[in-house]
């Protein structure tokens, strides 16, 4: 009955870790975290006209034997991104990204794997890079950014390195931003003919906006190649 009862312990012993050994997902202590890169192609992506560091855009996390995905985030203003509480196990952090080999008209994955040993861990995938493309043309857009003082309404000064962005035609995000000199001044070159909108984001003062913080838009159209257009200064706090 002695050896009996020490078998019976042993096996309890042994069903309880397994049973308590955790799958992939959530509910550890360990995060994935990384930053996603933006590769911006001309329009039949033979050349890269610039990298941009990805804001405001999806990342996923999903594991290898299950269907969809895990969780999604949206990188931070530099592109950032994290995923938290997470369990030891075999993950896949994935983003959408134009086929730079013109395949198929359709979104493509770029993915990258990774896998977390440790239960409390935090582990980086470097850069995810991804790919878009946009119409060149020969025409360009400038202006400069001023900040407006909060404590004196006749003060403003130049905001330097501050991130513009533009959106073409019907477009529902930006494709680049460039960011101010240290006098305020921007500049979009090799634009095509189009309606853009130009912005950056300025301080929430009024409460408005769940992320305390507005974006500043001025618009216009470039009717003519060859055009250099000039905006009013887009003032923010």
């Amino acid at each position: 009955m002695k050896h009996l009862t020490k078998h019976s312990l042993l096996l309890f012993a042994i069903l309880t870790l397994f049973a308590c050994k955790k799958e992939p997902g959530f509910g550890g202590n360990s995060a994935i975290t990384g930053m996603l890169v933006q590769k911006v192609y001309n329009e039949d992506f033979t050349e890269i006209l610039e990298e941009i560091e990805l804001s405001d855009s999806y990342v996923y996390l999903a594991t290898p034997n299950h269907n969809g995905y895990l969780e999604r985030v949206r990188t931070a203003y530099n592109g950032t991104f994290e995923f938290n509480n997470l369990n030891p196990g075999d993950y896949i952090v994935y983003a959408y990204s134009k086929d730079t080999t013109r395949a198929s008209l359709n979104d493509v994955v770029i993915s990258t794997n990774v896998t977390i040993k440790k239960i409390n861990e935090s582990l980086s995938v470097g850069s995810l890079q991804v790919a878009t493309n946009r119409t060149v043309g020969n025409s360009t857009i400038g202006g400069r950014v001023m900040k407006q003082s909060q404590t004196n309404p006749n003060v403003q000064y130049p905001a330097q390195d501050e991130r513009v962005f533009i959106i073409y035609n019907n477009d529902l995000a930006y494709k680049t931003y460039t960011r101010t000199t240290f006098d305020g001044y921007y500049l979009f070159d090799r634009l095509p003919v189009g309606r853009y909108k130009i912005y950056a984001y300025s301080l929430d003062i009024n409460n408005i906006s769940l992320t305390a913080t507005i974006p500043v838009i001025d618009s216009l159209q470039i009717t003519q190649n060859g055009t250099d257009s000039t905006l009013s200064d887009i003032v923010i706090y």
